[in-house]
């Protein structure tokens, strides 16, 4: 999704970055604008239709917590795939060129196999999803630092955050978090085969292994 907020500036929201939690402290804390009828637009997609300049802003996932997230959704909600494949006729970058059906279709095995498959299918998957959303983004911050960044991009956007918003970025709970009861790890070899397949790794210093993964 794309939301603009009320000083005129649009967060992008890219898939599994925390981009729920996000749109809903915004709206909690009164900046919430308006959001865009389509959902997962990139920059490119909203300046085809935006005259004024705006500025734009979005997070990013460490890859190994990102395609677990992605996983797990598929895996706790069925209805992900069915909702995920109709996209794919509107243009979504989510389901649309790198992903399409057979993303969707591997995403319900075995985490470790499922991974594999996306490395096969689709090698540097992740890394095209973070280029694509990130291209034209003034600020890009974090799902590690989710509280922390976004507090910052939004002081530097302009806003005068008052006590009572800073307290909802920092005390407001996820609402829904993928993968939390899902305790599956991944293989050391295929980490490896990851690493080797994904440039972000390199780009926004993503090398270490998130703890409980492995």
């Amino acid at each position: 999704m794309a939301i603009r907020l009320n000083n005129n500036s649009i967060f992008i929201h890219i898939p599994k970055t925390g981009g729920q939690w996000v749109a809903h402290v915004l709206r909690l804390m009164g900046l919430y604008s308006n959001k865009e009828k389509q959902s997962h637009l990139n920059v490119k997609k909203v300046k085809e239709y935006l005259k004024e300049d705006v500025r734009f802003f979005g997070f990013i996932r460490h890859p190994l917590e990102w395609f677990k997230s992605s996983w797990s959704q598929h895996r706790d909600d069925p209805g992900v795939r069915e909702r995920n494949l109709t996209c794919i006729s509107r243009g979504n970058l989510w389901t649309a060129e790198h992903s399409g059906r057979q993303f969707a279709d591997f995403m319900q095995g075995d985490l470790n196999v499922a991974l594999e498959k996306m490395i096969d299918k689709y090698p540097g998957f992740i890394s095209w999803l973070f280029n694509e959303y990130t291209e034209g983004l003034d600020y890009v911050g974090r799902f590690e630092y989710l509280r922390i960044d976004l507090e910052d991009i939004l002081k530097n956007l302009g806003f005068k955050l008052t006590i009572k918003q800073i307290d909802i970025i920092e005390n407001e709970k996820p609402s829904n978090v993928h993968g939390a009861k899902h305790t599956e790890k991944f293989s050391q070899r295929l980490i490896d085969k990851l690493f080797e397949t994904e440039s972000c790794i390199e780009k926004y210093n993503y090398s270490y292994i998130p703890r409980g993964l492995v």
